[in-house]
């Protein structure tokens, strides 16, 4: 038998703009565009972090040169702009929900990493979750 607070919780989080459900541990949003190597917000704003990655800094890129900050942030574009990401908060920094993140079962952090489009945050991703087979 389930209680009424359990199907009321149910039926709220059935409605929940992504905002919300982006401070649940899983959530889903449409991207609506990429700031960094690493970071993007979705359509509603809700501000993400990719966890256990850190691209190269776009602001030391010269104005009108490629630079490898840029290539990062392209790449990611190309990846998820317009389209859903699957994410798992993991916390928070700077105001963003910082998550693993991914794109058709394409864990997103892996695949810059992969593609030397940005390094390895071992502060972060103490316990080696980047890249490994579960």
């Amino acid at each position: 038998m389930i209680n009424a607070l359990a199907v009321l919780s149910l039926t709220l989080a059935a409605g929940e703009p992504d905002a919300v459900q982006a401070q649940r541990r899983g959530f889903s949003c449409v991207v609506e565009g990429v700031r960094d190597g690493a970071s993007f917000y979705c359509r509603d704003g809700t501000p993400v972090r990719l966890h256990g990655i850190n691209p190269p800094a776009i602001d030391r890129c010269r104005r009108g040169a490629d630079c490898e900050g840029q290539r990062s942030r392209a790449a990611l574009h190309r990846m998820i702009a317009g389209r859903r990401v699957d994410c798992t908060r993991t916390g928070m920094t700077f105001s963003r929900i910082t998550a693993w993140c991914s794109v058709g079962g394409e864990d997103l952090s892996c695949t810059l990493f992969h593609r030397n489009l940005a390094a390895r945050r071992t502060n972060v991703d103490q316990d080696d979750r980047l890249c490994r087979e579960d």
